[in-house]
């Protein structure tokens, strides 16, 4: 219980400097954006953002998609406060991604950027995701995928070393871990975007649920 305490306060401090326009377009917009293009070729009824944090890119899906019932799911207070201020036209829940409150089958597309890398179950978070999509529903979830086990390793340990555990799974396991969860990969793409480089690609998965 402390623990989770502990990671809440960490993601509840980091919010108030989570939105700064720089970091946002230099590391956040593109990956974005890769999404974004996923979603508007799907049309979602319902989507799930998990993981949104601030809710900068909630907030754009809602606005590019003006048909498509938006939620935004965090496990962090302060996150969610922030996130508040978009708008009402996001429900906003806060929520563990390992236990998603909400109905079997409701999502018709579920995405999380640059936050899969903090779930501390990543399997049992997929499945989460593969329960709450309806079928033929689309997942989208684009974070680091390290070009080797060993590179995540390391940068796990700057994050453990931070005071945070973190796993950035490379490509393969990513793949892996969406098909045993119960989802077809359609493609990964990778993002071109700062500070990522050739060792740390921003990757975009794109799944389905059959």
């Amino acid at each position: 219980m402390a623990g989770t305490s502990a990671r809440r306060t960490f993601f509840d401090v980091w919010s108030r400097s989570y939105d700064q326009p720089l970091v946002q377009a230099a590391v956040y917009r593109p990956v974005q954006k890769a999404v974004l293009r996923a979603l508007c070729d799907q049309l979602p009824s319902d989507l799930l953002d998990v993981g949104c944090g601030t809710g900068i890119f909630t907030a754009r899906a809602a606005g590019e998609l003006p048909d498509t019932r938006v939620v935004g799911s965090d496990f962090s207070d302060g996150m969610l406060r922030r996130a508040s201020r978009h708008g009402a036209t996001v429900q906003w829940v806060r929520a563990d991604a390992l236990h998603l409150p909400f109905r079997d089958q409701t999502f018709g597309a579920v995405t999380c950027t640059e936050a899969f890398h903090w779930f501390p179950d990543q399997p049992v978070a997929l499945q989460e995701m593969h329960r709450v999509m309806a079928p033929g529903g689309l997942l989208a979830v684009a974070l680091i995928n390290p070009a080797t086990r060993e590179l995540g390793n390391a940068i796990g340990g700057l994050a453990r070393f931070a005071g945070q555990r973190a796993h950035w799974p490379t490509r393969r396991e990513m793949r892996d871990m969406a098909t045993v969860a119960g989802f077809v990969i359609e493609s990964q793409q990778r993002v071109g975007r700062l500070p990522s480089g050739i060792l740390l690609p921003a990757v975009l998965t794109l799944a389905r649920r059959t």
